[in-house]
């Protein structure tokens, strides 16, 4: 996380995306940034109108504004697989006003575990 990039965004008026992550790659599964309230939807979204603040703080247009809960990053199996219902992707937009959701879904261990795959076969898993 580079707390310059929403200025530098700005300064070129490009598109951001948002994404909802607790902690850093080395620490986020750890229990203390997995654990969620029953409303997962919701606490992800009200973490991350913190950042749409900001952005839009900095002069940077809603329209350029995407977001992405954060698949894989500081959740659970279960967490992810909840997440991608279609009620709650149209849920978490709803909450955020709209904005385009992204989800960067590919290569990732619980896609495995859907699919029942093993974790040596990467390229079952990379379905972007």
């Amino acid at each position: 996380h580079d707390p310059n990039m929403l200025l530098v965004a700005d300064q070129l008026s490009v598109p951001i995306i948002l994404m909802h992550m607790r902690g850093t790659p080395q620490t986020m599964t750890s229990p203390q940034f997995t654990s969620y309230s029953s409303n997962i939807v919701e606490e992800i979204t009200s973490e991350l109108d913190i950042q749409l603040q900001v952005a839009s703080s900095l002069g940077i247009p809603r329209w350029m504004q995407y977001i992405d809960p954060g698949i894989g990053f500081a959740k659970t199996y279960e967490h992810n697989v909840n997440l991608l219902t279609p009620a709650n992707i149209q849920k978490f937009r709803r909450l955020l006003g709209n904005r385009p959701v992204m989800i960067g879904a590919s290569r990732k261990r619980f896609i495995n575990k859907v699919l029942s795959a093993t974790s040596n076969h990467p390229s079952e898993s990379d379905i972007s």
